[in-house]
């Protein structure tokens, strides 16, 4: 189970940045550059790691655009919808360890838990918190902004 973050073939810097981050923030995630790997490359690779999903970061005209969403299985893939389409992109610090757990708040907590492959868990205080709004994603550890902060 987990995330495999990845950006587009030809990535802006900001595209980069959001797969580290997210990757560095989210419990059994990893972050992987793409390079001119086929998006069926980059799901077998996400097969191998043991990754039930693949995050693919876009970039435009500088700046991080898109994300697409694959759920991975055995044998087969299939990309989940939404995609979201980034207005704004906000770095805040990443916590000194990966947070264990995560928890999801708010009125799209069930739509960002299916998309990013994470069991319901308890409230717990070194848990990281996703609040998730209709149009923004933000991380929390122990009440401080982490991370990053996604508006769309």
């Amino acid at each position: 189970m987990g995330v495999l973050f990845t950006t587009s073939k030809r990535p802006c810097a900001e595209a980069r940045m959001l797969c580290r981050h997210l990757a560095s923030l989210l419990p059994r995630a990893v972050c992987e550059n793409r390079g001119e790997k086929s998006v069926e490359d980059v799901i077998a690779r996400a097969r191998l790691l043991g990754k039930t999903r693949v995050v693919f970061i876009h970039g435009e005209k500088g700046r991080a655009s898109e994300m697409h969403f694959a759920r991975v299985r055995a044998l087969s893939w299939e990309w989940l919808e939404p995609v979201i389409r980034l207005k704004s992109v906000q770095f805040a610090p990443l916590p000194h360890e990966t947070p264990g757990y995560i928890v999801f708040k708010g009125a799209c907590s069930e739509i960002w838990r299916e998309l990013l492959a994470e069991e319901e868990c308890e409230d717990t205080h070194d848990a990281l918190v996703a609040s998730c709004s209709t149009h923004s994603l933000k991380f929390m550890v122990k009440r401080k902004k982490a991370g990053v902060e996604l508006v769309f």
